[in-house]
């Protein structure tokens, strides 16, 4: 006997089910496969792309690119998906981002450097992102250009992502005696003469590099009280003169801001 069955779907995906057949005599069942076969629905095959990080070849205090490149895909079109986010980690001690917009997180690890990255896939090219660094004297001569995650956010169809690593190497250290490395006993140095301070300050601070900083006073709260300086700075020590007697008697935080690093000095405001 041939039953021909309708049904509305509760559930979208589901190829396969069954059907329970109840009758005062019996109580049956029937495994059913190819659900929705007759009604139009064509499943979408999962897409497969492989992303990597290019290698990178350069000399201390050049200019470079991290390159997160589309390498190969199949049928991501089909899919949808444009938009994605990556997670790139690396040895912050010998490479910078130049970038103000993007934050390097390090967590424990003073010599770790973690950036997010999005962006929007161009179907006319297989470049996803570049993002502008430097690369300096550190305490190695190389780094893995490690792609934690990557992530495709829109789309209709599913993508797997298969993350290829990539590699920085510094190409003019010098080995004569031994290789010769910089050992940073920190990024970036911030203090405030005197301190506790009753009105006039000096505040000086030193980059190892060229970046964009920002030197500011905030309160127990986080909460921002003055901006001292903020600017493009190149290596060296800067030094600003401020006039403290307005933010009142307490304790403060000095704290710098940098696209790879925050420094925070407690000081103290007294009359």
């Amino acid at each position: 006997m041939d039953v021909k069955v309708r049904y509305s779907p509760s559930v979208i995906g589901l190829a396969t089910g069954k059907i329970v057949w109840v009758t005062d005599l019996l109580r049956d069942s029937t495994d059913l496969s190819g659900l929705g076969k007759s009604c139009g629905f064509v499943p979408i095959d999962t897409a497969k792309t492989t992303i990597s990080i290019q290698n990178i070849e350069a000399n201390t205090g050049d200019k470079v690119q991290v390159t997160l490149k589309l390498t190969s895909e199949n049928g991501l079109v089909k899919s949808g998906a444009t938009n994605f986010k990556a997670k790139v980690g690396f040895n912050r001690t010998i490479l910078h981002i130049t970038d103000p917009a993007i934050i390097c997180n390090s967590g424990t690890n003073a010599d770790r450097c973690e950036v997010e990255i999005t962006g929007t896939h161009q179907s006319s090219s297989d470049i996803l992102a570049v993002t502008p660094a430097e690369a300096t004297l550190g305490n190695a001569e190389r780094t893995n250009l490690e792609l934690l995650s990557f992530e495709w956010l829109n789309g209709t169809g599913a993508v797997n992502v298969s993350r290829v690593n990539g590699e920085l190497i510094l190409t003019d250290i010098c080995r004569e005696g031994g290789v010769r490395l910089y050992q940073p006993t920190q990024i970036v140095s911030l203090s405030m003469v005197p301190n506790p301070a009753s009105g006039n300050a000096e505040i000086e601070y030193t980059l190892r590099e060229e970046s964009a900083v920002k030197v500011s006073l905030v309160d127990v709260l986080g909460r921002e009280v003055m901006i001292i300086d903020e600017a493009v700075r190149g290596a060296g020590t800067y030094r600003k003169y401020v006039e403290l007697s307005l933010a009142g008697d307490g304790v403060y935080y000095l704290r710098l801001q940098a696209p790879n690093v925050t420094k925070t000095v407690r000081v103290s405001l007294v009359k």
